[in-house]
């Protein structure tokens, strides 16, 4: 698409999802690029409120947020604004101002998304846009994500289920101008679009200019570039997922358990796309990662530590297990860091006397003792991370492992009948989070105790019971370990 045409513009917009039903939020800064978005949305009968964030960044800001009001009436738009304090942002999370305008104006749109059930926000961005963010992309270091430039329509940091869209990335600005121009349109002019403080003015006012005097046609290469790649890098999307989901054991909220056994005979892109997809997955968040970083990942995998594990950033740390590489974000492991724990994919047995490690913080301690010696009705309540059994009953060793689908338990107190785990879980209101680590102790088949409740109603004390096992768990930072 070159010259501006509402019905190709329409179409595009419903091969994307978005219908006359559609709810848009429409970010209008009033600048040529998204008054041309305001007039063309409008024409096609799309449904859409007019947004517009105010940077007070200039002495024209406040003039802006006018001018783009005065339009919305004009032509009957609802029309909502906002401002923020962008050199605060700028000192407490030390970005640039840029970087900080951009965080502030997009979680104003997505929060009034939020709060009109728009389907998705719509802003102006064109194929100059474009090219100069693969140009930014180039110079900082990027892969073939980075070449890729803006999408056409995609979610964002900013919302996990409303759209961020772009309906006129195909277009170039001179476009733009010209379809105001015909129109008639009346828009104002950004002045700070000429200094050259902002990385972005820098590229499209000095080093544009200097790459098109040894090749005028570069603005059109590097964008389709960016579209040859964006086939490309879906191709290989595609391929991640298929080895995604034979490699995954578990994915849980801040867990994410990857089978990494022969995954040294992946394609080398291949592999680094997964491990940057687990990353994407177990954090939630849109992350910029170096090349680097990948590459510490796979090297661990090859020769990992002494300790087995490393930390990726201040709240992500990989732990190998055998052939099971885990990604673990701390920031979730706080709830539930007070609930026992056991490594993930590990099985565990321990003897009678004996005390070992269930995980890196918390330990298990097994003894016998006299059933007279024994406080009985303490293994219904109080000391809940305490268990008594009847020794009578126990042959061998017990076996620790977490929970697997079709586990069930008969609690002390259940005469009869059995529960699944998962249920009990529920009904204990345990967090998710926390259940997939939890240790069971079982005898043989028999689920014995799930820490922190009653033991198995098969293996209580009674009259008749002489000899106990004595279970205990507990933190090794507590005084008793």
């Amino acid at each position: 698409m070159t010259r501006m045409n509402l019905l190709e513009f329409k179409q595009l917009l419903i091969e994307n999802g978005v219908d006359s039903k559609s709810l848009l939020i429409a970010g209008i800064s009033g600048g040529p690029d998204s008054i041309c978005l305001l007039d063309m949305l409008q024409k096609c009968g799309f449904n859409f409120i007019v947004a517009h964030y105010n940077h007070r960044l200039r002495k024209s800001a406040d003039a802006d947020c006018k001018f783009v009001r005065e339009l919305a009436l004009k032509r009957g738009l609802h029309f909502i604004s906002g401002e923020g304090d962008i050199q605060r942002l700028v000192t407490e999370k030390h970005l640039s101002v840029e970087d900080a305008a951009r965080k502030l104006r997009y979680t104003f749109l997505f929060e009034q998304a939020d709060k009109y059930n728009a389907t998705s926000v719509a802003v102006a961005h064109t194929a100059d846009d474009q090219v100069e963010t693969i140009l930014m992309h180039i110079l900082r270091g990027c892969g073939l994500d980075g070449l890729q430039g803006l999408q056409l329509i995609g979610f964002t940091e900013f919302h996990p289920t409303i759209a961020l869209l772009r309906p006129l990335l195909p277009y170039w600005r001179n476009d733009i101008l010209k379809y105001c121009q015909r129109n008639n349109l009346d828009f104002v002019v950004d002045a700070s679009n000429l200094e050259i403080v902002y990385q972005r003015n820098r590229v499209r006012n000095e080093l544009l200019p200097l790459l098109e005097r040894y090749n005028p046609a570069i603005k059109q290469h590097i964008f389709q570039l960016g579209e040859i790649v964006k086939s490309d890098v879906g191709f290989l999307h595609i391929e991640t997922e298929k080895e995604l989901k034979t490699r995954i054991q578990r994915e849980q909220k801040g867990l994410i358990e990857l089978n990494v056994k022969n995954f040294q005979s992946l394609p080398l892109s291949l592999q680094r796309r997964i491990l940057f997809a687990c990353l994407r997955r177990i954090t939630g968040e849109f992350l910029e990662l170096d090349f680097r970083k990948i590459e510490d990942i796979r090297k661990f995998i090859q020769h990992p530590s002494r300790s087995r594990s490393k930390n990726l950033f201040k709240y992500v740390l990989i732990k190998l297990h055998n052939d099971i590489l885990q990604f673990c974000d701390s920031r979730y492991e706080e709830e539930y860091l007070d609930y026992p724990q056991c490594e993930i994919g590990k099985t565990n047995y321990i003897h009678i006397p004996a005390r070992k490690f269930l995980s890196e913080n918390w330990i298990i301690q097994s003894r016998l003792v006299n059933a007279e010696d024994v406080e009985y009705p303490s293994q219904i309540e109080g000391k809940k991370n305490i268990a008594f059994l009847d020794a009578g009953l126990i042959r061998n060793r017990l076996l620790i492992r977490c929970a697997l689908p079709g586990d069930r338990y008969q609690p002390l107190g259940m005469d009869s009948g059995v529960i699944k785990v998962s249920d009990f879980f529920i009904n204990k209101k345990i967090p998710k989070s926390a259940r997939f680590l939890w240790p069971l102790i079982f005898h043989q088949k028999d689920l014995v105790w799930i820490p922190g409740f009653a033991p198995s109603h098969l293996y209580r004390i009674t009259e008749k019971t002489n000899k106990v096992v004595e279970l205990k768990i507990f933190k090794k930072t507590e005084t008793n370990y």
